[in-house]
């Protein structure tokens, strides 16, 4: 089997298993909202949209953007490390970029394509951004402080970097893993 159909079969698999990996999930709130909108991909699409629009009513000012950056560059980290029961031991990397992928699209519910796959390298493309930033740069920019934090990790076996923006002119978001 090609590294790009492994990870295609792990990303599919673990969206047809969501609801069992979600109520294994050891963070109680976070748990239970995934659960209450788990019925389709529109749910949570809906559900993590309003939250971004939240987000962007009461965040995007210079006051509070550097607050949400520290809080994706800080606690986010750890609050993935606990969504996906990690441990201290590094995952592989394929299994990094599909517990990735499980986070950024809410367990499948947000189109992200698989653009190419070799032994060292991954990269996917968003058509839409779940965090609704497609227009604002700054916020994009914080909402994005996790994936250089989740790199340095050594639960998470990849570097994940935001290569093309569509805040930033891109017609679509470029993101690269690469194998540590």
């Amino acid at each position: 089997m090609s590294n790009r159909d492994e990870l295609l079969r792990k990303i599919a698999q673990r969206k047809a298993n969501r609801r069992t990996e979600i109520e294994r999930m050891k963070l109680p709130y976070l748990r239970k909202q995934y659960l209450s909108k788990i019925g389709s991909d529109e749910e949570m699409r809906r559900f993590f949209g309003d939250a971004a629009d939240t987000m962007h009513q009461y965040c995007n000012n210079p006051i509070m953007r550097p607050l949400v950056r520290r809080l994706f560059r800080h606690t986010v980290p750890w609050v993935f490390k606990k969504q996906f029961g990690l441990g201290e031991n590094e995952r592989s990397f394929l299994d990094s970029v599909a517990d990735y992928c499980m986070y950024a699209t809410s367990y499948g519910a947000w189109p992200l394509e698989i653009a190419e796959v070799t032994g060292d390298r991954v990269v996917g493309y968003f058509d839409r951004c779940p965090g609704r930033c497609e227009k604002d740069y700054e916020l994009c920019l914080a909402v994005t402080a996790l994936e250089p934090e989740l790199s340095k990790k050594d639960f998470f076996g990849a570097t994940v970097t935001f290569t093309e923006r569509m805040p930033a002119g891109a017609p679509r978001c470029r993101v690269v893993f690469e194998r540590k």
